[in-house]
């Protein structure tokens, strides 16, 4: 834009208001007419030819946050008031030279809209409450550019101060298909010029309905770098990691002869009962543990498909160079040393390396991961994960949270079809291993564990083409480190990390979750509820009466409904429930009769499932000995597979975790509080209201 150009050669990085707005006009957006004026006089005509109400503004690209210092003039009504105004603001601003005589618009509603260029994602826009307390209330939404009409909508409503929007106090609805139309525009300005670093638009006044920016700044950067990167991540991509997760030949580069980390991956593969050609590279053995080693990668016989590199640091680029050679379809590089060091050694290894991959084809993994696990083919990185195939696709940042959630499968009930512990991400990363697990039939749910983005863009594009077919729980880290950037506009003062990252989350359909609990809570809950149509209506059953309080309270915090149980089920319960310390409403309070007659427990389940008003039951129980809760756990087994609906039992304390995995194992998730249950389901509820509202 000739504008912008012309600004930037001039070596100025801020555009003043008036050539802020004429950007926007370009792109259609709705702006006050408004003259810039250099004296008394012309002020006063250009005041006649506007009409009044007036405002006056001091306008340069050197003078932002015009109103603390005193370069604004409201309610202006004639031709001597506009030139006495403009006096006042010149004489305020030693060396300006130029006001800004502007239409008052009449309305009450102000809203802000901006845009930063995020480092990861980049143009975001943003929306929210405006004003002169936008960054005190910071009651803003952002999204990644493009936008759709429907991201404007959920920005809309993401919003706290939503009902603004709507009909208030005598003023008209606002019209949102404007305002939207204003968002995506701010978006294509982002998009379309990559000098400009942000946009603020504060305020945009609802004139009647009618949306008006009424004040705008817009900051350039002159060492801008123009973008080129990919935005979907392609097949071949998808069937060459494919390929690295069914490998018919896997070689250990680096596999020692005692019991070592690196021996760990062997005994891992073996344990799994890897089915493919598996070959160790040791200059100083012929075979280790049964399998055959060769001096170098070269030597090694006929095709690799994998290769597991288990060197030092320093034979890194020299065996990765050897396994290009050789044309192995894929190395993945336990060994540390690249970026995670913070020289300038490992970043140009880093840099190498991922040169290397581009200009080879071979796709890497790490450096500093742990690799790759597959419950199909049988390639492993630590003894002990779940021979059984399972539902859930893992992808870490860390190796050590891959294993530790791996291994917890009998605990948990989780289990894996696949794992990819990234490392350093050199070449393959998070993008490409969730586009692969969004494609792949044997993954019903996704896990992430994310510390950074490489590339936003493809990011967001994998997730939102993903989180259509399946759930993606999101886990990331770096949220709220303090610091950020200076910022001389109120939307690169608010757009943090998080902010950003919030609005990539909601914009791709993905289910954010915080901390280990609820990432585990949050697996469990997905891939035990499967199919099916699920609803938001919970029965409670509980023996103490407290939990019965306790998990209602959980639930509405959560936005869950507590089902309205009919006649039929109450009359039905009152046959066995006692009359006195219970409640045949729900919550269902059996009280503590029910951990000596365990029947109780049970039939409950069986008959408020049976109502038709009741979409999923939580149930806090226990027996008072080992035999009772026995008897409950089978028993309750039982109701869920005849009612079809889902049972979210919850532990009370004194009851064995024997039983916990007993109920994981056969499907039925177990929480250790009625709070983490209610929020869990809760996640499962807002996704798929998500999902169907963006694929109907």
């Amino acid at each position: 834009m000739e504008l912008i150009r012309r600004a930037l050669d001039q070596g100025r990085t801020v555009l003043s208001e008036l050539e802020s707005k004429r950007v926007l006009a370009q792109y259609g957006i709705p702006v006050t007419r408004e003259i810039l004026v250099r004296s008394a006089d012309q002020a006063s005509e250009a005041a006649d030819k506007i009409g009044y109400p007036l405002v006056l503004k001091g306008c340069s690209p050197e003078v932002a946050h015009k109103t603390e210092k005193g370069l604004i003039e409201t309610d202006i009504r004639t031709r001597e008031e506009a030139a006495k105004a403009y006096g006042r603001i010149i004489s305020r601003s030693p060396g300006l030279e130029s006001v800004l005589v502007q239409e008052m618009v009449k309305g009450k509603r102000e809203l802000v809209v901006g845009m930063a260029r995020d480092p990861q994602f980049g143009p975001s826009v943003m929306f929210g409450l405006g004003g002169i307390f936008t960054e005190v209330l910071r009651d803003v939404v952002f999204r990644v550019a493009p936008l759709e009409k429907a991201d404007c909508s959920e920005m809309m409503n993401d919003i706290k101060s939503r009902k603004i929007l709507d009909r208030v106090r005598g003023m008209e609805p606002a019209a949102r298909d404007a305002l939207a139309e204003i968002l995506i525009q701010v978006g294509r300005i982002g998009l379309e010029n990559e000098a400009v670093k942000e946009i603020d638009i504060n305020p945009v006044i609802l004139d009647g309905a009618r949306p008006v920016a009424v004040d705008a700044l817009i900051i350039l950067d002159k060492d801008f770098k123009a973008s080129a990167c990919d935005t979907s991540v392609n097949d071949e991509v998808i069937s060459g990691l494919d390929l690295l997760f069914n490998p018919d030949s896997t070689a250990l580069v680096g596999l020692p002869q005692g019991m070592k980390t690196g021996k760990l991956f062997l005994v891992a593969m073996m344990d799994m009962g890897y089915a493919g050609k598996l070959y160790g590279v040791n200059p100083k053995a012929s075979e280790i543990d049964g399998v055959p080693c060769y001096r170098t990668v070269s030597d090694v016989p006929g095709l690799i498909d994998l290769a597991i590199v288990l060197v030092p640091t320093g034979m890194l680029w020299d065996v990765a160079r050897q396994c290009a050679d050789k044309g192995v379809k894929g190395a993945v590089l336990f060994t540390s040393g690249g970026k995670e060091l913070g020289t300038e050694e490992g970043r140009l290894l880093e840099s190498d390396l991922a040169g290397l991959a581009a200009s080879s084809g071979m796709r890497i993994f790490g450096p500093n991961c742990m690799g790759l696990y597959s419950s199909e083919s049988g390639i492993s990185f630590f003894p002990g994960l779940s021979k059984k195939p399972g539902p859930v696709g893992l992808i870490s940042h860390s190796g050590s949270l891959a294993n530790i959630i791996g291994r917890m499968h009998e605990e948990t009930g989780v289990t894996f079809s696949k794992m990819a512990s990234l490392g350093n991400e050199c070449d393959v990363n998070a993008s490409h291993m969730l586009a692969y697990l969004g494609r792949d039939d044997r993954t019903r749910v996704i896990g992430m564990y994310i510390e950074n983005i490489k590339d936003g863009r493809l990011f967001l594009d994998a997730l939102k083409s993903t989180s259509l077919k399946k759930p993606v729980l999101l886990w990331k880290q770096g949220l709220t480190k303090e610091g950020g950037r200076a910022a001389s506009s109120h939307t690169g003062a608010l757009a943090g990390s998080r902010e950003i990252w919030e609005g990539v989350v909601r914009q791709g359909g993905g289910i954010p979750v915080f901390g280990w609990e609820e990432w585990v809570d949050s697996l469990m809950t997905f891939s035990m509820l499967r199919g099916g149509d699920l609803g938001n209506r919970l029965a409670i059953i509980s023996g103490p009466g407290g939990l019965c309080v306790s998990m209602a309270e959980a639930c509405g915090r959560a936005g869950l409904t507590l089902a309205e149980l009919n006649e039929q089920t109450r009359a039905a319960l009152a046959r066995f429930i006692p009359p006195t310390g219970t409640s045949l409403r729900n919550p269902v309070d059996v009280s503590l009769t029910a951990s000596l007659v365990i029947d109780i427990y049970i039939d409950a389940a069986r008959i408020v499932t049976a109502d038709p008003g009741v979409d999923a039951v939580m149930i806090a129980g226990i027996g008072m000995s080992p035999e009772d809760n026995r008897k409950y756990t089978a028993g309750m087994i039982d109701a869920q597979r005849e009612a079809g609906k889902p049972f979210l039992m919850v532990d009370i304390p004194g009851l064995d975790p024997a039983h916990a995995r007993e109920f994981r194992a056969a499907g039925l998730p177990f929480y250790m509080s009625g709070e983490r249950a209610a929020e869990a389901y809760a996640k499962v509820i807002r996704y798929r209201t998500w999902r169907d509202n963006h694929t109907s």
